[in-house]
């Protein structure tokens, strides 16, 4: 079985988060497990769960929106490296739909638009067997708008994962606080092998550009608008 689960921010539904939605419908056989804040949207046949319900989640940003550098404010500047406040409602989301049976689990921001048939056998060929499929960027951090997990061989990274929001170790990593670093941390800490989903060759430190999931296999099956492209 196929599970795919995201966020949103409301003030974005009408820009281009039900037109995604409405692509994830027509092109995935799969669960769709939408994480909401506020009123549900009018989509009857998603799966829609209330984020506040999440075990710990609203503690955590609570607690994290009461001291200004884990929501990335320094003063008069904003570093999103450090906006744990912001980035951890993907992390809890993720946490609490891995927490079901299933086979694999698929992550995908609310400004991913799909537009070709997404099946199983291809999402087995990502993996290649490995518990995680996910975009690396050497030299930086990975790109998580779109992530891959056999669900069947990842519960020691969910539960390392849960561990540094629940202990608040989050706060002791030195390069960010967002979704992306802690993943990425928890990664190397437990050893684990992952598919890794970026074309080959590529060294990000260099400065060679970021955008990697259009340079990649999925790339013939979704657009990722990433930050300002979302709202053209």
């Amino acid at each position: 079985m196929l599970r795919i689960v995201s966020t949103y921010n409301p003030a974005d539904w009408d820009t281009y988060v039900e037109r995604n939605l409405e692509s994830w419908r027509k092109h995935l056989d799969a669960e769709l497990v939408i994480y909401h804040e506020g009123a549900p949207p009018d989509m009857p046949d998603l799966e829609l769960r209330q984020w506040e319900e999440i075990p710990g989640a609203a503690e955590f940003v609570e607690q994290a929106s009461e001291f200004p550098p884990a929501c990335g404010r320094f003063g008069p500047n904003y570093d999103y490296n450090y906006d744990a406040a912001k980035f951890s409602r993907k992390v809890f989301a993720q946490l609490d739909a891995a927490e079901e049976s299933g086979d694999y689990l698929i992550w995908l921001d609310s400004d991913v638009e799909v537009h070709r048939d997404i099946d199983e056998p291809l999402i087995q060929e990502l993996l290649c067997g490995m518990p995680m499929a996910r975009y690396e960027r050497p030299g930086y951090h990975t790109e998580t708008g779109v992530v891959i997990y056999d669900l069947r061989q990842c519960e020691q990274f969910f539960q390392a994962w849960r561990a540094i929001y629940e202990n608040r170790r989050i706060y002791c990593l030195p390069k960010g606080w967002h979704d992306c670093w802690t993943l990425d941390f928890v990664v190397s800490q437990l050893g684990l092998a992952t598919s890794n989903l970026t074309r080959g060759g590529r060294d990000f430190s260099t400065g060679q550009a970021l955008e990697v999931v259009s340079d990649s296999v999925l790339g013939a099956y979704l657009r990722h608008d990433k930050g300002m492209r979302k709202y053209a």
